[in-house]
């Protein structure tokens, strides 16, 4: 992916779970947020996150919350995002069993 790539991740979370992992899946503290934007930047680098709320999975009786997220890169290389994209998905990874 080159520089000012955007990858888009449709997740099954609930806004304030996904704000409060955020942190430990961006690895800092170090954030702005505006609305539904969350942007982390560094010198020469801007990573963006756009959380947008969708209507709600039901199955059966099971009702599950849904968003879209929109990450997206300026000045990252493409190993840069690989690695922010391998962590980020670390973080939020869900398991069943």
């Amino acid at each position: 992916m080159p520089t000012g790539a955007s990858v888009a991740r449709r997740m099954s979370i609930s806004r304030g779970e996904f704000y409060r992992t955020l942190p430990d899946a961006l690895g800092t503290n170090a954030l702005s947020a505006s609305g539904d934007s969350v942007s982390v930047e560094t010198p020469g680098r801007r990573m963006e996150i756009v959380f947008c709320e969708e209507a709600p999975l039901r199955i059966a009786s099971l009702t599950l919350p849904s968003a879209r997220i929109e990450l997206r890169f300026e000045g990252y290389g493409e190993s840069e995002i690989a690695a922010a994209l391998q962590r980020f998905d670390l973080y939020f990874r869900r398991g069943g069993g």
